[in-house]
């Protein structure tokens, strides 16, 4: 288990099989971020950037579920 809230939060939403999180800005309040699982995202699913520039060029701006089933993740996080 870390110590960062966050990394904990990431690690149980990716063994829930959740595709992806929105969760407040620490860095600037009043601001969202999305956290997408890659992984987990199911085929249909997609995230799209619909303001590119506004990102550094190299920014995937696309992505695509590739996931056929809902299953949960295998959990390779231990506890000491």
């Amino acid at each position: 288990m870390s110590s960062k809230p966050s990394v904990n939060l990431g690690a149980a939403a990716r063994d829930a099989g959740i595709e992806a999180l929105i969760v407040p800005s620490a860095r600037h309040p009043g601001y969202a971020n999305v956290a997408v699982i890659r992984d987990r995202l199911m085929i249909g699913s997609a995230i799209r950037i619909h303001e590119p520039s506004a990102f550094p060029a190299a920014t995937e701006t696309e992505i695509h579920g590739v996931l056929a089933t809902r299953t949960p993740a295998r959990n390779v996080h231990r506890r000491h």
